[in-house]
């Protein structure tokens, strides 16, 4: 039996919560985000067997692992570290998983500590081309020639009472330095060359404090180098969750292909899920899905599953966002992408681009200060959210998985259809987005808050209900803080400006004119003012029908 979740779906939410077929109620905290679309908020699968084995593994007493790749999304450790929280909080807590010294390869740590070393370090990370030194499984590699070299991670908050296990990765061989590892007043001698090679340095650290410190010993005149991939750090009970965190900013679904230590390091970490989080890199630039994107994502897949072939993978979606004020439209066809891969290749999707609104909803993310201004990267609270809305729509799949449908999947049609999406705008941009003085043209408006105005008043002056304003902008209630923007869908007869007119006729009055918004044809601008597309192009001295967004265009008035 298959199962499409579709409109009648979404209006019989509180039906299927019965059933046991929606997701859990996230809480009102994120409930009050409107344009997130909770009810999309599923894991999805196209046969219900590709889930079984994680759905087994999860009711075992065993430990859990997942290992979550990505890029600049993923490495801070925000968004999977909320997912983290939430598979722990379900099960128990096996660890905090990989973490690297960061500060060694010239980049950012995760939130939860910071890194820091003396002596050089040369480096390779997953975002060159073809890296200089051998990449591991978290993405990055350290290596020095400095005996006297140390590293350092700087926890936030003391690890909790008890014992800890650092798993080390680097490279063992007779001419490798040695170290000692210290935490809690414990200092551990570890002699690299007599370890057994391809496997992770284990040590004990029975009362760890906040602060992990390597530093390199020389007791040979033979041991000239030391090279660092990771360290792991796990609970020794070998139960609950380990969710580790793989990420490197800026990197693309084919740095994995470059990682040429994975095949090797992947399975020592053993993982029950996969989840492989790119997508972001690979179309922002272009603005378009590379011809040979999907020959990559399938090499990836073939290449997990050689190293752990009985692991579960998840591909995600990458969210709407924009580049130099530019819808990146290609979001959508990167998810229509990953689900034709998801079915080909037997695995999950947990498709974002539109749990997280769709087309042209990372304004609202932005103006609700969930995105940062580059409207690419979200803000501490929106990558939380994000990990939270994961983690729940994961718990939902193992936990409805006996008595769920064969497969899960979402018609996206009623979604495809809206035209109320907000329009590209410039977070400068004047308030003023009635298409040029025509009520019935005017699509939305993003009007700034001014000092002394409440929502009664404004929507008076737009001729709207308050509900409507809260209910496009996602508030809770009605405080609204001044110098923020509220997204509005003006009604039949503003109180605005008369038609402004082309510079070139402000004397007879008789024409409008059209900002272009991202993804409108002119075709689609011609029937919305009733003209021809060849009164549109000889008005406008266009010799195609090529039109780009942020121009305008001369309307003949009506």
């Amino acid at each position: 039996m298959r199962i499409f979740l579709t409109k009648a779906f979404q209006l019989s939410l509180a039906v299927l919560i019965l059933q046991g077929w929606a997701h859990a109620d996230p809480g009102d905290s994120l409930r009050s985000y409107s344009y997130i679309h909770h009810n999309l908020n599923v894991i999805q699968y196209f046969n219900k067997e590709v889930l079984k084995r994680f759905h087994d593994k999860w009711n075992s007493s065993d430990r859990l692992v997942i290992t979550h790749f990505g890029d600049s999304h993923v490495q801070p450790d925000i968004y999977p570290g909320a997912v983290r929280k939430e598979l722990q909080s379900a099960r128990g807590n096996g660890g905090f998983g990989m973490t690297f010294p960061y500060s060694t390869v010239r980049t950012y740590s995760m939130i939860d500590y910071r890194s820091v070393h003396t002596g050089t370090w040369l480096y390779s990370k997953s975002i060159e081309p073809k890296p200089k030194l051998p990449l591991g499984v978290s993405g990055a590699t350290a290596r020095t020639f400095d005996p006297q070299a140390t590293f350092a991670l700087r926890f936030k908050k003391p690890y909790p009472s008890g014992p800890l296990m650092a798993r080390i990765f680097c490279k063992v061989e007779p001419r490798s330095f040695d170290f000692i590892l210290r935490s809690g007043g414990q200092e551990t001698l570890v002699e690299v060359g007599s370890q057994a090679p391809a496997k992770p340095i284990e040590i004990l650290l029975n009362s760890p404090d906040s602060v992990i410190e390597l530093k390199l010993a020389r007791k040979k005149e033979s041991q000239n180098t030391f090279e660092f991939y990771g360290m792991s750090l796990e609970d020794p009970g070998k139960t609950g969750v380990v969710h580790h965190c793989l990420g490197i900013g800026g990197s693309k679904y084919g740095s994995l292909l470059e990682q040429v230590l994975l095949e090797e390091q992947l399975p020592v970490l053993a993982p029950d899920l996969v989840i492989l989080d790119f997508g972001t890199n690979d179309i922002l630039y272009q603005n378009a899905v590379p011809l040979d994107l999907k020959a990559q994502i399938e090499g990836v897949i073939r290449k997990v599953r050689r190293a752990v072939p009985e692991a579960t993978i998840l591909l995600t979606s990458a969210q709407d966002m924009y580049r130099r004020d530019q819808n990146i439209t290609a979001s959508m066809d990167f998810s229509d992408l990953i689900r034709q891969i998801a079915k080909e290749q037997q695995c999950l999707m947990y498709d974002w681009f539109w749990v997280a609104g769709g087309p042209e909803t990372m304004l609202k993310w932005r103006d609700q200060e969930l995105a940062r201004k580059d409207m690419i990267h979200l803000t501490i609270q929106g990558y939380e959210l994000k990990g939270r809305l994961l983690g729940q729509a994961i718990l939902e799949a193992v936990k409805n998985y006996d008595n769920g449908p064969d497969s899960v999947l979402v018609s996206l049609e009623p979604f495809r259809q809206r035209k109320n999406f907000p329009d590209t705008l410039r977070k400068d941009s004047t308030q003023k987005m009635v298409a040029q003085g025509n009520a019935k043209n005017a699509s939305v408006i993003r009007h700034q808050i001014k000092k002394g105005e409440t929502l009664k008043v404004i929507a008076k002056h737009y001729h709207v209900k308050v509900e409507d304003i809260r209910r496009d902008n996602g508030l809770a209630n009605n405080r609204i803080i001044e110098g923020k923007y509220l997204v509005i869908h003006p009604g039949q007869k503003p109180v605005a400006k008369s038609p402004v007119p082309s510079s070139a006729d402000q004397t007879s009055q008789k024409y409008l004119t059209h900002l272009i918004k991202s993804g409108e044809t002119l075709s689609e601008i011609a029937e919305q003012y009733k003209v021809s597309v060849a009164q549109l192009k000889q008005l406008n001295g266009l010799r195609s029908s090529n039109i780009r967004a942020g121009k305008t265009l001369k309307i003949k008035a009506l």
